[in-house]
């Protein structure tokens, strides 16, 4: 598997940079090369709740915004939403949804702006402040992971389980 470039923003508003080949929006956690431990070969176990955005970037280097670029005339294809995220410490990033699911722990977006530094991002839920899909406000305190209940014995559950360990019921 190919190594990607990522910037990760935790909810403490940490910013850690680095490379990761094992990030999948199905697992709790993946491992981070710390940008300039390459060679070591050191890396970092990290969970994805604790996070609030995987940005998956093309450069290290460069700008994740333009202030001249205009988010409202962007018009997303059909099949697409168009996604505005506003993460608790204010930050907002607007972009395109191919397909996402609610009842999982984040989803993708693709920046609106073309000319922007992120390839992707990875929105966490439980790092939302609030989520506008096509125009229209989602709760996200209904979205937050530990709202997650096992429909038969109402136990808490992760997201990424399919099956209930208390009762065995099919998630």
């Amino acid at each position: 598997m190919a190594f990607s470039k990522v910037v990760l923003k935790t909810k403490k508003n940490e910013v850690f940079k680095g490379t990761t080949n094992d990030f999948s929006p199905t697992k709790a956690c993946f491992h981070l090369i710390p940008l300039g431990q390459e060679e070591c070969r050191s890396c970092a176990e990290i969970v994805i709740n604790d996070l609030k955005a995987v940005f998956f970037v093309k450069d290290f280097d460069g700008t994740a915004y333009r202030e001249n670029y205009q988010a409202d005339l962007v018009r997303p294809k059909v099949g697409e939403k168009l996604v505005k995220v506003k993460f608790h410490d204010g930050e907002e990033v607007n972009g395109i949804a191919q397909s996402f699911h609610l009842d999982r722990p984040g989803f993708f977006i693709i920046p609106s702006d073309p000319a922007s530094n992120n390839e992707r991002i990875y929105v966490v839920l439980s790092g939302l402040q609030s989520l506008n899909v096509d125009g229209k406000a989602i709760p996200v305190e209904q979205l937050r992971q530990s709202a997650r209940k096992c429909p038969s014995c109402q136990a808490p559950m992760d997201f990424c389980w399919r099956w209930c360990p208390f009762d065995g019921t099919r998630l």
